[in-house]
């Protein structure tokens, strides 16, 4: 089975069935799979995720510096958020549930356990978004992503996948969005369960490279 994150892979070789799932490196509530599909972005939809990698970059920064006053201890993602919206309500006009501090705290994480508990500024590359369940509704064949305030954007999901019927019957959790790929999340039980032991990880968000 597949895990994908919003910046990790995840292969859980306890299971054979070959779903793919999007979950999380944490206890998470409920059983989730993720239905995965390519497709073309249109102009806004990579306007907006080249905007998001740039908020994230300069999250992840302030996350650094704030670490490094705190002796090394990455603050939580609401005192990141606190920290972060003055800038990102200036400097873009998108909505503000759009400024997900979770991900740049996970990749300043990921990057400190990767690297023997070294704290540095990992370089963002890949253009994606994780996308909360208040930004985005299945309508059809597509999933409708809040931009901006009465600004829609239309991105075709994969309902050829032949569990897709099975699996669009849950409530939809979270939505990544990138230049090449959509994946939608449905959680499809509500029990709460713990992850597997054994992954194997690929991190296609952040490499092993570093800022400053």
């Amino acid at each position: 089975m597949i895990f994908i994150s919003s910046y990790n892979i995840y292969e859980d070789k306890g299971n054979t069935e070959g779903d793919k799932a999007m979950s999380h490196p944490w206890r998470s509530r409920g059983d989730k799979r993720t239905i995965v599909g390519y497709y073309e972005p249109q102009e806004d939809v990579m306007k907006y995720l080249t905007d998001m990698q740039s908020a994230i970059r300069y999250a992840i920064e302030v996350a650094y510096e704030m670490a490094i006053r705190d002796h090394n201890r990455i603050p939580s993602p609401i005192a990141l958020r606190k920290m972060v919206k003055p800038w990102f309500v200036s400097n873009y006009d998108y909505a503000i549930h759009n400024l997900n501090p979770v991900s740049a705290v996970a990749m300043l994480r990921s990057y400190k356990k990767n690297h023997y508990g070294e704290l540095r500024i990992p370089v963002v590359k890949k253009l994606e978004m994780r996308i909360d369940g208040e930004l985005f509704k299945v309508e059809g064949d597509k999933v409708r992503v809040t931009i901006q305030p009465g600004h829609y954007a239309y991105v075709p999901i994969n309902t050829e996948n032949k569990h897709f019927l099975a699996y669009s019957k849950g409530r939809t959790s979270e939505l990544l969005l990138t230049d090449n790929f959509v994946c939608v999340t449905f959680t499809i039980s509500e029990k709460e369960r713990s992850l597997g032991s054994s992954f194997v990880a690929q991190d296609f968000t952040i490499d092993s490279t570093f800022a400053g």
